[in-house]
């Protein structure tokens, strides 16, 4: 559509020339790595094509050829989300059980330091300084940043996703925060509750566990399924697939690589064993808070004897579900 805001349009330029300089000659010569003889060797093929795949899309912002896009399932697909998750109790419950994807790499400190996070106004003020990835999220998934193109639709839809948006905010600092501690453990500094102080040298490290146990909204840290379409070949389609799913390809990430590759076949069995237990526990807590959600409704409407009999038929599901979302 034609913008008729001109400072919007002058604002997307300048944010264009701004990520233009500061990454520019970085892309480029990572592109010419990538495409080097050596590199092919070491990398193989495939690999090869997904390094300059992604270098592709980091080029590009995020963006894509326009014969990867169906404007129509894209607007389709936006308002579609915004009413089916908007307000919606169980999903802003389910949020939080990403604590235990964190846990699959970091431990069971990631619980506490939930509690830290949510009682401390200096932690979550030096995260919000300190991490930029952290601070920009706006969410685990994409579609919550793709907001309709009509402002007043967009501000409804903002409205509806703040309660979903503020729960993934609290999870993600979470990890970040314990990610962070780790780090500075590790570089001999004491990082506690009572002791925020900034290490630069664990803030990169923190970042990273944030990028791998967490769903991302940003385009670079998108699986290639949904930011190039890697999937059927058209991005519309991919992102209509998996909408609100990308945590399933991290998780699948997690289980490929952490689990399988670095834990089972990487002779690391515990760690294999570790990250295999915490997703099933996510997924365990995933379809309590769906269920508890629904029972807790069910609960407050109607009469008592009605109330519970309609609990109970929504609890009748629990193992089909939970066998579905294994």
């Amino acid at each position: 559509p034609i913008r008729l805001n001109a400072l919007k349009t002058f604002e997307q330029h300048m944010d264009d020339v701004a990520y233009l300089l500061s990454a520019g000659r970085d892309i480029r010569l990572l592109t010419e790595i990538a495409r080097n003889p050596r590199y092919l060797e070491a990398a193989g093929e495939l690999g090869q094509k997904l390094v300059l795949d992604w270098l592709d899309v980091v080029a590009r912002k995020g963006g894509v050829a326009q014969a990867k896009r169906i404007p129509a399932l894209d607007t389709l697909r936006k308002n579609f989300g915004a009413s089916r998750l908007g307000f919606k109790l169980s999903s802003i419950l389910i949020q939080p059980t990403a604590l235990f994807d964190g846990a699959a790499r970091l431990g069971p400190g990631v619980f506490p330091s939930f509690n830290e996070v949510i009682a401390s106004r200096p932690i979550r003020a030096f995260l919000r300084e300190r991490f930029p990835e952290l601070r920009h999220r706006g969410a685990d998934d994409p579609a919550y940043l793709e907001l309709s193109d009509r402002p007043t639709l967009a501000k409804y839809q903002q409205v509806g996703y703040w309660a979903l948006q503020q729960a993934d905010l609290y999870t993600a600092s979470a990890i970040t925060w314990e990610a962070y501690k780790q780090a500075t453990r590790k570089a001999g500094v004491a990082v506690s509750a009572r002791n925020v102080v900034i290490v630069e040298s664990a803030i990169q490290p923190a970042q990273l566990e944030l990028r791998r146990t967490q769903a991302s909204p940003l385009f670079k840290d998108l699986p290639l399924a949904l930011s190039r379409g890697a999937l059927t070949g058209n991005v519309s389609l991919d992102k209509a697939i998996l909408q609100f799913k990308s945590f399933l390809l991290n998780r699948w990430s997690l289980i490929r690589h952490d689990a399988l590759r670095a834990g089972w076949l990487g002779g690391n069995p515990h760690q294999g064993a570790t990250v295999l237990f915490w997703l099933t526990m996510a997924t365990i807590a995933e379809t309590g808070a769906r269920y508890g959600s629904k029972v807790a409704l069910a609960l407050l409407a109607g009469g008592t004897v009605a109330a519970l009999a309609k609990a109970e038929d929504e609890m009748d599901g629990w193992t089909d579900t939970m066998i579905q979302e294994f």
